[in-house]
């Protein structure tokens, strides 16, 4: 992505983007956290409270992950993966609650440890293990080391996580 083909996708010059933005960097840091409140707003609506299925709302997390990163694997990438000076880092911005989703994934651990479904954890840890797993699982099927249909995919990310919060389990 040059900054030349952005102002041409959007009818403007290059100069016009340059006004707004001072270099690609700061143009992607924009788009990462327009994306990011996208994410936040979309996440924010599924409120955990004493009724919640914990169950459905990693599986309902995890299909969305999985929608990002298959349906839109550059937005995912410049979310997930990709260097950003100003991208979050665990665990300072994380356990401050800065991030969308990861926020949501340790509110859920933390209703479950109350409901007594879970056992006592650092659920900012297990919020990092959990995405570092289906993380792990994608950047894995990118480089061409898992070669399963999209289906058998998706549903081997969600036995992972499965997996891994049955372990959690009381």
């Amino acid at each position: 992505m040059t900054m030349r083909k952005v102002a041409s996708a959007v009818s403007v010059t290059p100069m016009t983007i340059y006004r707004h933005y001072a270099d690609r960097g700061d143009l992607l840091q924009a788009v990462a956290e327009a994306e990011f409140g996208a994410l936040a707003e979309e996440w924010t609506l599924r409120r955990i409270s004493a009724s919640t299925d914990l169950d459905q709302l990693f599986a309902d997390a995890v299909s969305e992950l999985l929608d990002l990163a298959l349906g839109r694997p550059r937005l995912y990438a410049l979310l997930f993966t990709e260097r950003r000076p100003r991208a979050r880092t665990f665990p300072r911005d994380f356990r401050s609650g800065q991030s969308p989703t990861l926020t949501v994934v340790a509110e859920a651990l933390q209703q479950g440890i109350r409901r007594g479904e879970y056992r006592a954890i650092d659920v900012w840890e297990q919020s990092l293990i959990i995405a570092a797993v289906l993380h792990g699982l994608i950047q894995l099927r990118d480089g061409d080391r898992i070669d399963l249909d999209e289906s058998l995919f998706r549903s081997l990310c969600h036995k992972a996580v499965q997996t891994i919060v049955d372990g959690l389990r009381s």
